[in-house]
């Protein structure tokens, strides 16, 4: 899973290829699913933790708290297939976007109810989703994924918190919206096209398990030609500027336009591999509504979309082995200039006392560090065998 970031797990590019793979007709189990109250409407209130939406469902007829993600099909956690009883349809080699791949179980979900829209039917990977650091401390059962979502529409406001679904877009007032197609892969993520200056990106990837705001290939990038461009020294899972492999640099863009429209001129990560990308970050300013049946995005205001300023005090930390340490640095920022580093121990931020690891404190420790409405943050590390406090200032670094 892409984590703060995302959680993804990767089923492979073609039917063929699951074919060869394995007896299980993993293709099959990804398209069953059946919805039980045709002419529905429901609305749910979310809450947000690094810029993911979580929501309260019901997973054969248990309470449940799941992450809603675009970009990843139904997902389970082990403890929650075992209290279900859950029937196992088949195992399939599955690789997650932190590179952890291993046969898993795909099993069957006998309902699932979201505030009264009811389906019944569905497939679901069981995955550990708190073998990653940042979810330990989180309750959650498991992810509402794409095998689902493709059956209808769903509406997200991220104002007033709430998710709506539907049978289809016209459930919703989406006069005057900009209108925007996609197609969706096999696990039906949604897939739009973007215009960066005279380039045209035929695969954006829509994945509200993304806490990321757009990304774009550093290829890309490169040849269209940034006004701008900060290197993030490090690597991270999960950052506070979202995932963060080795040689990303954030950048500011213009020229973008998005179904013929022109967004705002905005600051984007290029990254060294990986597809170009949309988090639920890019559209936290707006409401859209998602139809896949229709296959079309409809955003609220246009004008609203993407990261337009960077103020940052450039620091990012990550939970390795028992420790918490700096995943990432900003180069030119308050961080680099305070001689931060990446892998430096990190002590204490703000009021948190990290000495012990904590998992607990790590998490409200890497949410206050992302908080972009603190203007200072204290930050205590170990160097040469001292407590060194430091105190870092966000400042405007892009444009």
């Amino acid at each position: 899973m892409k984590l703060l970031i995302a959680f993804l797990v990767c089923l492979g590019a073609a039917a063929a290829l699951f074919a060869q793979q394995s007896s299980f007709d993993v293709v099959g189990a990804l398209m069953r699913g059946k919805v039980e109250t045709p002419d529905y409407r429901a609305k749910l209130p979310f809450e947000t933790f690094t810029s993911l939406i979580r929501v309260q469902a019901k997973v054969g007829g248990r309470e449940c708290r799941m992450v809603f993600d675009t970009g990843a099909p139904m997902v389970i956690t082990p403890e929650l297939a075992k209290e279900l009883g859950a029937t196992v349809l088949g195992k399939y080699e599955t690789k997650d976007a932190a590179g952890n791949s291993e046969p898993r179980d795909f099993v069957l979900l006998p309902t699932v109810d979201l505030g009264g829209a009811r389906f019944s039917d569905l497939a679901a990977i069981v995955v550990d989703l708190h073998a990653l650091a940042e979810f330990r401390e989180q309750a959650i059962d498991g992810l509402i994924g794409g095998n689902l979502l493709r059956h209808g529409a769903v509406a997200i406001d991220y104002a007033a918190k709430t998710l709506e679904f539907a049978p289809s877009a016209s459930a919703f007032d989406t006069k005057g919206w900009l209108e925007v197609p996609f197609g969706f892969s096999l696990q039906a993520l949604p897939i739009l096209a973007l215009t960066v200056g005279e380039a045209r990106v035929e695969h954006v990837e829509l994945d509200t398990g993304a806490n990321v705001f757009l990304e774009l290939p550093a290829e890309l990038v490169e040849r269209v030609g940034a006004v701008k461009c900060l290197d993030v020294h490090g690597s991270a899972t999960a950052g506070a500027f979202g995932l963060s492999p080795g040689g990303e640099k954030l950048c500011w863009m213009k020229g973008l336009t998005l179904a013929s429209s022109p967004i705002p001129d905005m600051v984007v990560s290029s990254i060294p591999s990986g597809p170009a990308k949309v988090g639920n970050r890019f559209f936290e300013r707006t409401k859209l509504v998602l139809d896949w049946p229709a296959k079309k995005l409809f955003v609220a205001d246009p004008k609203l979309l993407g990261r337009v300023a960077l103020r940052t005090h450039g620091l990012a930390v990550r939970h390795v082995d028992g420790e918490v340490r700096v995943a990432t640095v900003l180069a030119g920022s308050r961080a680099e200039r305070a001689k931060f580093a990446p892998g430096e121990r990190v002590l204490a931020i703000d009021e948190f006392d990290l000495a012990d690891g904590s998992l607990a404190k790590f998490a409200l420790a890497a949410d206050r560090l992302r908080d972009e409405t603190r203007e200072s943050t204290v930050v205590t590390v170990e160097r040469d065998g001292a407590f060194v406090m430091l105190q870092l200032r966000r400042e405007q670094a892009l444009p």
